[in-house]
């Protein structure tokens, strides 16, 4: 027993790995805790219940039973006869009725459409909004990296000039340098000081937003896997990726399916107007109170079914209100169609924009990957000649400043990549949130 105590004393207390996030656990744990994708899961439930009760009121029976009595009163049942708190077995009537619609001027099929496409836009805005918290998680997850990155970067180039100051002080003490040299390495130390400290806050800052939106402690420790560089990959022209787009985003079937539901509203409207038949079929069970008399005196069966037909139509001032709700009818139609067309507007700029982006950012990833090779050689050449005293401060000042522009540059050009590739995903709708 004491020998397993050591034993779990031990485990316990060495320090636990922080676990390492990938892309695609980051983006399925934001999708799980995203209040916007719930709110759409919600919308999306509710858009089924209303098909299936669209559904049931069009195709199942109504059932109705009652029972009635009038225990006080002038009772309508026994020709007005006044009751006093008086009630016997068949002083209440009974009754049973199963109705259903065989057509109802085709109510029922145009309440079905509706809240089919009801349910369909409901679909799609669900997806659009999955594909939206998805680009968000990938945004936040790559700007952690690219401040980590930077922050490496930084620190990297502060050491290195805290290196070049102090070698800098051997030298003028040796009068190998100037106090202008000594002078400017010193003030190009504190910079780069300067420059830690403001790329530590802003690396807080976005591990904050990554911790946030995966309901963790703001200051929570993150660790990141190692993210893969993007492979090279052919890019879909402009018009494979635009009938893709018009087939399968999102939005897009969500304003075309509002726009089939504002045409199936201006049928509607525009049937109210004229006359209406509803035909519908009952079967009744009936046992009408009798008051001590035999109930074969009233001349009603007790079981009766029959089928009615009633044609009506609404005449005169009637006609007005239906009249404008047609014509508010016709204008939504309108509405939803403009604003199918201004979607499908956006859908092509997006697309195109995404082709032209990926195309600039595979040049450009593989030009910075050149010049950092360059810059990388350049510095090290450079720092050997100001060791030997055969390159000036300027010199290499300008050396260390282009290796750091240039690791900046891929830093920032790989977040890119991943974001413009993850919009030009969603721009041809396909799903970004999905478990790969």
């Amino acid at each position: 027993m004491k020998k397993f105590l050591l034993v779990s004393a031990f485990f316990l207390s060495q320090p636990i790995q922080a676990e390492k996030w990938t892309q695609n656990q980051y983006i399925q744990e934001v999708l799980k805790q995203s209040p916007e994708l719930k709110k759409a899961e919600e919308e999306t439930l509710q858009g089924s219940s209303r098909k299936k009760a669209a559904l049931a009121e069009g195709w199942l029976p109504a059932v109705n039973a009652d029972a009635r009595v009038y225990p006080y009163g002038q009772n309508p049942q026994n020709s007005y006869k006044f009751t006093k708190w008086k009630t016997d077995s068949d002083d209440i009537s009974y009754n049973a009725n199963v109705s259903l619609n065989l057509f109802n001027n085709l109510k029922d099929y145009w309440a079905i459409k509706l809240a089919g496409l009801g349910y369909k836009t409901a679909l799609q805005e669900r997806a659009s909004t999955k594909n939206q918290a998805a680009l968000k998680a990938i945004e936040t997850f790559h700007d952690l990296i690219l401040k980590t990155q930077n922050l490496t970067v930084i620190k990297k180039d502060f050491e290195m000039r805290q290196d070049q100051f102090e070698l800098t002080k051997g030298l003028y003490k040796q009068g190998m340098k100037s106090l202008f040299d000594l002078q400017k390495t010193e003030v190009d130390f504190y910079s780069s000081e300067l420059r830690v400290l403001s790329i530590q806050n802003e690396e807080k800052k976005a591990k904050a937003r990554f911790n946030l939106l995966v309901n963790r402690p703001l200051e929570e420790t993150v660790e990141i896997a190692n993210n893969p560089a993007p492979l090279e990959q052919k890019i879909p022209s402009f018009d494979d990726s635009l009938k893709t787009a018009l087939e399968a985003r999102p939005d897009w079937l969500a304003a075309r399916f509002r726009a089939d539901q504002a045409r199936v509203d201006v049928r509607k409207k525009g049937q109210d107007l004229f006359p209406a038949l509803n035909v519908k079929g009952d079967w009744n069970w009936q046992n009408r109170a009798s008051f001590g008399l035999p109930s074969e005196r009233f001349g009603i069966p007790k079981t009766n079914y029959q089928v009615s037909a009633v044609l009506s139509y609404q005449f005169g001032l009637g006609h007005v209100p239906q009249w404008q709700e047609f014509t508010i009818a016709r204008s939504r139609l309108k509405q939803a169609q403009a604003a199918q067309d201004e979607l499908e507007r956006r859908v092509k700029e997006e697309v195109f924009a995404g082709v032209l982006e990926l195309e600039r950012l595979q040049k450009t990833l593989a030009v910075v990957a050149k010049q950092i090779a360059i810059v990388k050689e350049s510095a090290g050449y450079t720092q050997d000649r100001y060791r030997q005293g055969s390159a000036g401060i300027w010199e290499l000042t300008q050396a260390q400043q282009d290796l750091l522009s240039a690791q900046l540059e891929e830093a920032a050009a790989l977040k890119e990549y991943h974001l413009s590739l993850a919009r030009y995903r969603i721009a041809i709708g396909q799903n970004v949130g999905s478990k790969e």
